[in-house]
């Protein structure tokens, strides 16, 4: 019994560590956020942290691992869940939206030079898993008419999440004229009304 509470416990500190580092990392960038840093965040002393993750590198990879899980999870209980096509597509998009949106401008930034080889990781699922599922979705829509026949999945997917980066990279939300959620919420709607056809608004 002490030895399942003793792994218990374990797991439930090696999980807030994660999670706190993640939502640091992404905030803030891994390369301005240091060990000390998140051992105080957490009120947990650095001979604590270090014994879950002997390296900053362990933990940059940790939260990766969890980032990743997550997302696929997220995904497959939205296509296994019994909601309409329409809305099982919104929720798709917002769902890749918001995962990538997760990601803060300067922890990209850090990956791609400092990590690139979980950046490398991070393209090879989004291509193998979301893009390759999200494809097959789309010719679905396409081949029962919900879904406009001109419309390109890779592309579309493309173009979602470049319109969603360029927002947050300008100066609309900086200065507050729109918050995030209202600017990913529109951007949904405008995708949306553009590739679906009259047939899915029946």
């Amino acid at each position: 019994m002490n030895s399942k509470n003793s792994i218990h416990s374990r797991l439930m500190a090696r999980h807030r560590i994660v999670e706190q580092a993640q939502e640091q990392f992404f905030a803030h960038g891994f390369m301005s956020v240091s060990m000390d840093n998140i051992a105080a965040i957490l009120g947990m002393s650095k001979k604590t942290l270090y014994h879950h993750f002997p390296s900053k590198n362990r933990l940059i990879e940790a939260t990766m691992e969890e980032y990743i899980i997550t997302a696929i999870q997220r995904y497959k209980q939205i296509m296994n869940s019994s909601l309409e096509y329409v809305d099982k597509l919104y929720t798709t998009m917002r769902l890749v939206g918001n995962t990538f949106m997760k990601m803060g401008k300067q922890y990209r930034i850090d990956l791609r030079s400092r990590r690139p080889d979980i950046w490398r990781r991070v393209d090879e699922i989004r291509m193998s898993t979301v893009f390759s599922n999200f494809k097959t979705f789309i010719t679905m829509g396409i081949e029962n008419g919900i879904v406009k026949s001109d419309v390109h999945p890779e592309m579309l997917l493309i173009a979602y999440i470049s319109a969603l980066q360029g927002v947050d990279e300008s100066s609309v939300l900086v200065n507050g004229m729109l918050s995030s959620d209202d600017a990913f919420e529109s951007i949904t709607r405008i995708m949306l009304d553009g590739i679906l056809t009259e047939k899915a608004w029946q």
